[in-house]
């Protein structure tokens, strides 16, 4: 669920699920059970009443077995259906659920993972990436050392850099194990003096911070057109031919005209673009004036990838309905789905 989830949004989506079993009931095909995960059970808008109406809709669902048809203006009967929900702890964004829904519901409340959980659990899913990507020996004989570092280097981050109201998002969770947060310039190099300490008490070697301050590590797959192998750039100029040859390859095959000019800056955006587009599910938002460029960056990215690109025609008064609309004709068109 989201803020934005309204009761008729959410009656929508399971009756969309369901199959009309009777005259009025709604329920799945023979011998089958219909599971519905809401995550987020919590993140709903809380009216100047201090009511949640979507969880309300839930919790009449669980309550009577039935819903409210908007549309017909009627209240069907649903079977054949089961809720599983999640939720955070009650924080910034988040309310309590009503004690009326939650005695629906069996709770189980899980706590934090201790260090020695976490240890284990990265240890192992490292440790399965070294072996079958067929690492030398020497680096996978450095897994529980790299595991070691990389979980102090999360407590101390999540200690020394808390969010702010400027900077909300700095908020550290598991998945910034595996993954890069976005950090303001002015905090690299806190984050430098962190990681330093870490590699050197593990490592026994010591980082000269200003170096990547200076000069940031660059990567990518493509210096090579017929060996997509993932490689450092020891200078940002190395992309500029690859980028004007994927330019011009480009103009002469897509309905639109880039013509970019590559600076630092802009080499660097289009490769953490590339990065992030070819990861499974990688997704990213661009914030920025118009006329910044995030529009071609993101086209030659996309086309370096060897992504389809599609962009919604958004104008006033732009609603949910033709948002809906304009996701299945992108259906059709990629996924070839109906």
């Amino acid at each position: 669920m989201s803020a934005q989830t309204t009761p008729n949004k959410f009656v929508n989506q399971v009756m969309g699920s369901l199959i009309k079993k009777g005259t009025n009931l709604l329920g799945c095909q023979p011998g089958k059970w219909l599971f519905v995960f809401i995550d987020d059970l919590n993140i709903p808008q809380v009216d100047s009443f201090g009511d949640q109406p979507t969880l309300e809709t839930l919790r009449y669902t669980l309550q009577t077995g039935s819903a409210i048809d908007a549309k017909k203006n009627q209240i069907r009967p649903i079977s054949d259906l089961t809720f599983i929900t999640a939720c955070h702890s009650p924080s910034s964004g988040r309310s309590v659920p009503s004690k009326r829904l939650l005695q629906s519901f069996s709770i189980f409340a899980l706590p934090d993972p201790a260090a020695k959980q976490l240890f284990h659990i990265y240890s192992v899913r490292l440790g399965r990436f070294l072996n079958i990507s067929e690492f030398p020996l020497d680096v996978r004989a450095s897994l529980f050392v790299l595991v070691s570092a990389c979980l102090v280097m999360y407590y101390r981050v999540s200690i020394n850099i808390l969010p702010t109201p400027s900077k909300v998002h700095y908020i550290f969770n598991l998945r910034d194990l595996a993954k890069l947060s976005q950090v303001a310039q002015s905090d690299v190099a806190i984050f430098y003096k962190h990681l330093n300490a870490t590699i050197s008490g593990y490592f026994k070697i010591t980082l000269d911070t200003t170096k990547y301050l200076d000069n940031p590590l660059l990567f990518c797959n493509f210096l090579k057109s017929d060996d997509r192998l993932y490689q450092q750039l020891h200078d940002w100029r190395q992309c500029c031919p690859i980028f004007l040859d994927y330019q011009m390859r480009h103009n002469l095959s897509e309905h639109s005209t880039l013509n970019m000019v590559f600076f630092k800056e802009a080499v660097e955006h289009v490769l953490r673009i590339c990065r992030v587009l070819q990861q499974p599910g990688g997704h990213l938002l661009l914030i920025g004036l118009d006329g910044t460029g995030r529009k071609t960056c993101l086209q030659l990215a996309s086309f370096i990838s060897g992504h389809l690109m599609s962009q919604l025609n958004v104008k006033r008064g732009y609603s949910y309905q033709e948002f809906r609309d304009d996701l299945k004709v992108v259906s059709v068109r990629f996924l070839g789905l109906s």
